[in-house]
């Protein structure tokens, strides 16, 4: 992978092109079950002065605020990071924003160092976990993570450095969640309908069952987020955010 370019190595994994490889066309076939039009024929108008100004003033305060309360927390995160593993706090994400150029979305480190020769190996030796990796592009069993990384996936608190992402204005408090490069060429049909927005620190599909949709579902239910995106939709998905982490929902971020 590059820093700020189009480029991502493929994983070494042998044979598994076919099954990662979720074609353009049946991609398309989902998005248009799913949404009743084809996604690729979509036309999303940018949004107006007024709902720009609007999320940006909503992402602002929210991220200040959050960043004020939850310092203390993160603070102890960080120090629980440093005496467990080995490897940096902080890992910068390369993922793609808005106008097809490329961010660093930080997170909490929750992964071993060596992360990428682990996925390797594992995606090689396991048939089932390849084509659970082509389907969802993640593992519910990843062996990368670390004991306290489990932790803070299920507890979503690996993702509170976004904050800064959002009062740097490269991500929203709320959108589509931010696609990697790989999923960003995969799926360029449809990765282009919703690149005129921030990609969110939460958004349609954490709230819309995140840990049980497949990625070709996420997507439709991206596009349809962002042809109907409102500051009152985007208030409801911030409640609905908050209500599923205080009831303790796994990958409500």
């Amino acid at each position: 992978m590059t820093d700020g370019g189009l480029v991502m190595t493929s994983l070494e994994v042998g044979p598994d092109v076919a099954e990662r490889g979720l074609s353009q066309e049946r991609i398309r076939r989902a998005g248009t079950i799913r949404l009743g039009v084809d996604p690729a024929a979509i036309t999303i108008a940018a949004p107006s002065m007024t709902d720009r100004v609007m999320v940006r003033t909503l992402d602002l305060i929210v991220a200040s605020i959050g960043l004020v309360l939850a310092a203390p927390l993160m603070l102890l995160v960080a120090a629980v990071v440093r005496c467990t593993s080995r490897g940096p706090v902080l890992f910068a994400a390369t993922r793609m924003g808005r106008g097809h150029r490329t961010i660093k979305m930080w997170k909490f480190r929750t992964m071993v160092c060596d992360a990428d020769a682990e996925l390797n190996a594992h995606l090689a030796a396991d048939p089932n976990a390849r084509r659970e990796w082509a389907r969802n592009h993640k593992l519910v069993d990843d062996p990368r993570l670390t004991r306290v990384g489990r932790l803070l996936r299920r507890s979503s608190l690996d993702e509170l450095p976004q904050l800064v992402n959002v009062l740097r204005g490269e991500m929203s408090i709320i959108g589509p969640r931010p696609l990697t490069l790989d999923e960003y060429e995969t799926y360029t049909t449809f990765a282009s309908q919703i690149a005129n927005v921030r990609g969110g620190l939460t958004g349609p599909w954490q709230v819309g069952g995140r840990n049980f949709l497949t990625f070709d579902e996420r997507i439709p239910l991206d596009i349809a987020y962002v042809r109907n995106r409102s500051i009152g939709s985007d208030i409801g998905i911030l409640f609905r955010t908050v209500a599923h982490l205080l009831k303790g929902s796994p990958g409500a971020f």
